[in-house]
């Protein structure tokens, strides 16, 4: 038993150096498979939990987060020294963001200062006067053609002219008669001698009246003398009353024939002035006929009598001086440059179903532009309102437009909305079939939190501004704005309406902040 005793001690050594080697290889395995767990579980954490950052477009910039956590201290400072450095603060407001949206458009002449321009009536060319690029003015002479319809318009003209005419004349003379008539039946009625009647009117047109009512004018006095005569003969038994009494019937029938002939008179020559007057209402229809068909042919009309006797003469003398009447003028209709013409010369047969001229003025055009109709509620304020326009081949300039017409219809194909301008082009500069981006700056319905641009400040990438959180204290506080260069700034995260931020003086906060931490 002494023997086994030390045995067993000498071995313990070994086993306790066994057993601890034992234990370290197991907890090298164990950390092994924890820094591989802990490993793959924080790249995992990284990819999945990691902030997504927005991506920048076109017109808003996102403030990139930073990579540390910036000291974010409150800042006192009191009111003499806030004064004493300017700084001065403006409450968060809600306001409308303006939205900025491009769409492709063409260029395309002014549709009210653009025409084809064909002749109103067939016939053959005489004479061309205009040529590609002209510029000419409205009323400028640009062909001749000689058409029998408008020589056939042109006579007509002449014809009802003259039958007007003459219907004036014979209503002016009615007139007179009438009332000539009125005046001399109103002197016979008062009695007044044939003399004094002839004294007045002898030279005064009454037509054949005169001689009428003169006639029962005197016979009536006449029969008149005789009737007061015999009857003072019959008074003094001198005639009998058998005579007497024929002489007063001859008296009364001549009454009777001069009171009717002068209501006679009275009605004829108000019936005769009553035709003339239509006679010439109807000539007066006539040539407005006439000139309404010599409008429609595009035929110049006769405007004074020494034309129409130029134009209705058929001698060699009047054609030197005057065109034929058969004459067709093919004129401007307004100012502009002539952008085509046909293969028309000398002895070319035209009718009115042939375009011979293109005529446009380019002072003005209009923009023609497709909106996507997801993008539609962004043209509901942009009627009336301003467009830029932009084309490869000026890349410099910048052209304005005016939207007229923001349209109502969808095309089917290109699911695209028609946004029509206006733009002013005294250069010539923009030309019809030219492409052109359209910049349409519209208000949004959407309202977001704005602050002036001056309380923005930047500490490399981060983007934040001061905070009031107290009469005396300011504290620093990120956002996200964005990044237009607008004298108001749309915050997209990082402040609330009504919260009061340092729009001048922030760099002295900023200054003060430096100094705090650099003391700690």
């Amino acid at each position: 038993m002494s023997r086994s005793s030390p045995s067993a001690r000498d071995r313990s050594p070994m086993l306790r150096f066994a057993t601890w080697g034992l234990l370290a290889l197991g907890g090298v395995v164990v950390g092994s498979v924890a820094s591989l767990y802990m490993t793959r579980h924080f790249v995992a954490a990284d990819t999945v939990n990691k902030p997504e950052i927005p991506v920048p477009t076109k017109h808003t910039r996102i403030a990139a987060p930073a990579k540390a956590p910036a000291p974010n201290p409150t800042i006192e400072m009191d009111p003499a020294t806030q004064q004493a450095v300017g700084l001065k603060v403006a409450p968060v407001v809600l306001a409308a963001t303006d939205a900025l949206l491009s769409a492709p458009g063409v260029v395309q002449a002014d549709e009210s200062k653009f025409a084809f321009i064909t002749p109103r009536a067939s016939g053959v060319v005489r004479s061309v006067v205009a040529q590609v690029g002209q510029e000419v003015e409205a009323g400028e002479l640009l062909a001749t053609i000689d058409s029998p319809e408008v020589g056939q318009a042109r006579l007509n003209m002449v014809m009802q002219l003259q039958a007007l005419e003459i219907a004036s004349t014979q209503l002016d003379w009615q007139e007179a008669i009438y009332n000539n008539t009125k005046e001399l039946i109103a002197r016979l009625k008062k009695g007044e001698s044939p003399e004094k009647i002839h004294e007045e009117f002898g030279d005064r047109p009454v037509g054949l009246n005169r001689e009428r009512l003169l006639t029962a004018y005197a016979q009536f006095r006449l029969a008149d003398l005789s009737q007061k005569r015999h009857k003072e003969l019959q008074a003094k038994d001198a005639v009998s009353m058998s005579i007497y009494e024929q002489v007063l019937a001859e008296f009364e029938v001549a009454q009777a024939t001069y009171q009717g002939l002068m209501d006679q008179m009275e009605y004829e020559v108000r019936l005769a002035r009553a035709r003339a007057d239509q006679a010439k209402r109807q000539a007066e229809t006539a040539v407005r006929v006439a000139r309404e068909r010599m409008r429609v042919l595009g035929a110049q009309g006769l405007r004074d009598e020494a034309e129409l006797t130029a134009m209705g003469d058929s001698s060699e003398d009047s054609e030197t001086t005057s065109s034929p009447l058969s004459t067709l003028e093919i004129t401007a209709p307004f100012r502009g440059v002539i952008l085509d013409r046909e293969q028309i010369v000398p002895g070319v047969a035209v009718d009115p179903t042939k375009q011979i001229f293109m005529l446009a003025d380019l002072s003005t055009v209009w923009i023609e532009a497709s909106v996507h109709e997801s993008n539609y509620a962004l043209l509901a304020g942009s009627r009336g309102g301003t467009v830029e326009l932009h084309t490869p081949a000026y890349p410099e300039r910048v052209f304005e437009g005016q939207v007229f017409y923001t349209g109502d219809l969808v095309d089917p194909k290109s699911r695209g909305i028609k946004l029509m301008a206006r733009a002013n082009n005294a250069d010539r500069s923009l030309k019809p079939g030219m492409f052109v981006t359209v910049d349409i700056n519209s208000k949004s319905s959407r309202k977001t939190p704005h602050v002036p641009r001056t309380a923005i400040l930047t500490d490399d990438d981060d983007v934040f501004v001061y905070v009031q959180t107290g009469p005396n204290q300011f504290q620093r506080r990120p956002v996200v704005v964005s990044s237009d260069d607008e004298p108001v700034a749309e915050v997209l995260s990082g402040l609330n309406v009504g919260e009061k931020v340092v729009v001048e003086g922030g760099f002295k906060l900023k200054g003060e902040a430096l100094r705090m931490a650099g003391t700690e």
